[in-house]
């Protein structure tokens, strides 16, 4: 959902958080690599024996800044002829406690083989220190966990001051043993709260939930909150489901860079996440780095009941992401344009595509379908697939599922390009997005404005096509989605 700052209000049926998918045997396309660019496979027994572990304790995040914190893999080759490995790491990230403002390094592992493997040794290895981390008793085919001490800050690894360091987390177990290499880009030792907007942001919980207080604290973990970071993303997530917050971190990394190349724009930068808790079971995205996920702290843990599993892991094993991450970073790409709201939230929809934005498609799911007068997909009322009726796009029924004006705004772009073509569509996204503007919140609302069908959609195509918006979704030439709404 595209969050509109002045009221414009659209129910989604949106599940918070990310995209679970079905499996039925694991789909080979789902491997991808550790590290980004390939571990080191040796043989378990060549490996030292590991004669101390310091046990993991999850612990809260600290309140962040907005700085930037990088995280590439250098490129490693494999040396042996021995199996690939099945355990390794795919990322090595920074962690922010929100209570202490301490900073480490968290590895995140993964197990991309068909067996649960047991007894694993994850070992995080930087300029000065070695830290050997006691992992779970198990980790279950096609999962992935975080690895981390709580009580080995990033001075203890021997980083006292921001730079590039080189960190390799080596995995040890299930028969053989992976070394994987990052460099990571450190702009904080610690992080720490504004007080002012600390202060803002407790006065504000007094009366109202997370979700509307957040914009106090907007990139800073708080008490009770953890943040990770790798480059120039980074996700806040409540201490009990920081998990999420890796799985968050590491969807945006996959997902981001393709949604770009695809449509031709850039977004900025860093790309800021947060889950919170509310009433409001959804998630939304604010103009150009924010996107927020919220629900009752019930939501956010039934995700994480499935982090021992395939289920909550399968888009980073894959190097995607949910449709959800692919959604809201379509809206924080094009920012303030001046695009209709719901036309906007038709483009995110459409983005959703694996071959438009990388995101992962669920086995079995029907693709939404358009044609003249409807669209293809669930239907709430009948509780089964079938040909919904467009809704009336300049005045939407405030009965409706929310949903429906997701996809009937999709086939908006979907008639644009069976039309016209996909090069059409890329210039008028790339022309909107060159007329980014802080005015433009949703819909134009000042004097000198852009009107996106005339000024925009026309000249682009260089026919006029209000005709067929009409008829198909009750809006003309100057829609801008203010009408009724303000």
């Amino acid at each position: 959902m595209l969050r509109v700052l002045g009221g414009l209000v659209v129910a989604a049926a949106i599940v918070v958080g990310l995209q679970l998918v079905s499996q039925s045997g694991q789909d080979s396309e789902a491997i991808g690599t550790f590290g980004e660019s390939g571990t080191t496979a040796t043989s378990a027994t060549d490996t030292t024996p590991v004669t101390t572990a310091v046990t993991t304790s999850p612990t809260t995040t600290s309140p962040a800044t907005t700085s930037t914190v990088e995280a590439e893999t250098t490129t490693t080759t494999t040396t042996t002829a021995l199996p690939p490995a099945t355990v390794g790491a795919k990322a090595a990230l920074l962690r922010y406690d929100g209570d202490s403002g301490v900073g480490t390094i968290e590895a995140a592992v993964c197990n991309v083989g068909p067996d649960q493997a047991d007894g694993l040794v994850v070992t995080i290895a930087a300029p000065a220190s070695t830290v050997v981390v006691d992992a779970p008793a198990s980790l279950p085919a096609g999962s992935c966990a975080g690895f981390f001490d709580a009580d080995t800050d990033l001075a203890a690894f021997g980083i006292i001051e921001p730079g590039v360091f080189a960190v390799t987390v080596e995995v040890d177990g299930g028969g053989v043993a992976s070394s994987s290499g990052f460099d990571v880009v450190v702009e904080e030792i610690t992080v720490a709260p504004d007080p002012e907007q600390h202060a803002a942001y407790q006065r504000c919980l007094t009366s109202e939930d997370a979700d509307a207080c957040e914009d106090h604290v907007r990139y800073q973990p708080v008490a009770g909150e953890v943040m990770k970071r790798d480059r120039e993303f980074q996700s806040i997530a409540p201490a009990e489901v920081e998990v999420l917050a890796t799985v968050s971190v590491l969807e945006m990394r996959n997902c981001l860079p393709r949604i770009e190349e695809f449509l031709g724009i850039t977004g900025p930068r860093p790309v800021s996440h947060r889950r919170v808790v509310g009433e409001y079971s959804g998630s939304y995205a604010s103009p150009y780095v924010n996107w927020t996920s919220s629900g009752p702290i019930e939501d956010h843990r039934r995700l994480v009941e499935n982090s021992g599993s395939w289920r909550l892991w399968q888009t980073v094993i894959g190097d995607r992401c949910g449709w959800v991450t692919a959604h809201e970073l379509t809206h924080l790409i094009l920012g303030d344009a001046p695009m209709p709201a719901l036309l906007n939230e038709g483009l995110a929809t459409w983005m959703e595509a694996a071959s438009r934005s990388n995101a992962w498609e669920q086995p079995g799911d029907v693709d939404v379908q358009c044609r003249d007068d409807a669209w293809f997909g669930w239907d709430w009322d009948l509780e089964e697939d079938a040909w919904v009726p467009y809704s009336n796009l300049l005045t939407p029924d405030p009965d409706a599922p929310g949903i429906y004006l997701y996809f009937t705004g999709m086939c908006f772009w979907d008639y644009l390009e069976t039309t016209y073509g996909t090069e059409s569509v890329l210039a008028i996204v790339q022309e909107t997005a060159s007329r980014r503007d802080p005015r433009f919140n949703g819909c134009s609302v000042f004097v000198e404005s852009v009107y996106f069908i005339r000024d925009i959609v026309n000249p682009i195509l260089g026919i006029d096509i209000t005709p067929v918006t009409e008829e198909r979704w009750g809006f003309g030439e100057t829609f801008t989605n203010c009408e009724g709404l303000y």
